[in-house]
């Protein structure tokens, strides 16, 4: 601690050694790291020939467990490809019969408008239609009479349970018919 102390003039102190002593000659070691640097590059030049030759030769022999994991990737992938196209196809198959559901919907709604109006018109109302003469007609013609709306009647023969459940189906199916037809309307 004393040396940390200043000195005066007065006081002589002995001088001070250098640390470390004088300085070695640096050419020895300037050499020395030479040597190093290039036994470094020697060595990854060597370590980058060996991975260029490992990665261009195929392996000598593959190993049994290889050939196997191979084999059976070989397989996955084929397995994929035959669900994926498998997946396209369903849903190809899904697609068309959604359109022909949509379009015998359609057909059917149709018809049934096509048969409300005949029954309401009456049996004839398409051939009266067609032999009447074109102009004014009168009044009482053009608004149709409650008790001229068709109403097929069915003989006492076939005037079964059979006939009666046909019937029943088909006015089910015709009311099922409108429903979803209105239901599948866009909304104004």
């Amino acid at each position: 601690m004393t040396s940390d102390l200043p000195t005066t003039s007065s006081s002589q102190q002995p001088p001070r050694p250098r640390r470390g002593g004088p300085r070695p000659d640096p050419f020895p070691v300037l050499q020395g790291l030479d040597r190093l640097r290039d036994f470094v590059h020697q060595r990854l030049e060597r370590i980058e020939a060996m991975t260029a030759e490992r990665a261009s030769a195929p392996p000598a022999d593959p190993s049994e467990r290889e050939q196997d994991l191979r084999r059976r990737l070989a397989e996955a992938e084929e397995r994929q490809g035959r669900i994926v196209a498998e997946a396209k196809r369903r849903e190809h198959e899904w697609d068309n019969g959604l359109e022909q559901l949509e379009s015998d919907r359609k057909l059917l709604a149709e018809a049934w408008e096509r048969l409300e109006r005949e029954r309401v018109d009456g049996p004839h109302s398409g051939a009266a239609q067609a032999h009447r003469p074109a102009g004014p007609q009168p009044r009482a013609a053009a608004q149709p009479q409650a008790a001229e709306a068709f109403r097929p009647v069915a003989a006492t023969e076939a005037n079964d349970g059979v006939t009666h459940g046909i019937l029943q189906q088909c006015q089910a199916l015709r009311s099922d018919v409108r429903r979803n037809a209105n239901g599948r309307r866009p909304r104004r």
